[in-house]
């Protein structure tokens, strides 16, 4: 009974680090998501533009896409001139 109880715990903590996990990719591809149509809205480019662009900034910066993609979603104030910077970068 013992074995069965600690077997038992052992998958229980194996599918809660898996819903961990998935939840933290739900959230990734959401901020990118939110950050991909704030610069096709603001530059009426398709999608794979705007996501293209954003993972090259990211990758110039030497920064995490999602990184990115949170500070275009959360910086209230400062959204616009990152949005302006990130796509000036495409043009140089």
């Amino acid at each position: 009974a013992i074995e069965a109880a600690l077997q038992r715990a052992t998958e229980l903590k194996i599918l809660q680090d898996k819903q961990a996990s998935l939840t933290e990719a739900i959230y990734r591809s959401r901020e990118i998501s939110k950050a991909v149509g704030m610069y096709m809205e603001r530059f009426k480019v398709p999608e794979e533009m705007a996501f293209r662009v954003l993972r090259d900034y990211a990758r110039t910066h030497q920064s995490k896409l999602v990184e990115l993609a949170s500070q275009v979603a959360d910086s209230a104030g400062n959204r616009d001139d990152l949005i302006r910077r990130i796509h000036k970068s495409r043009q140089a």
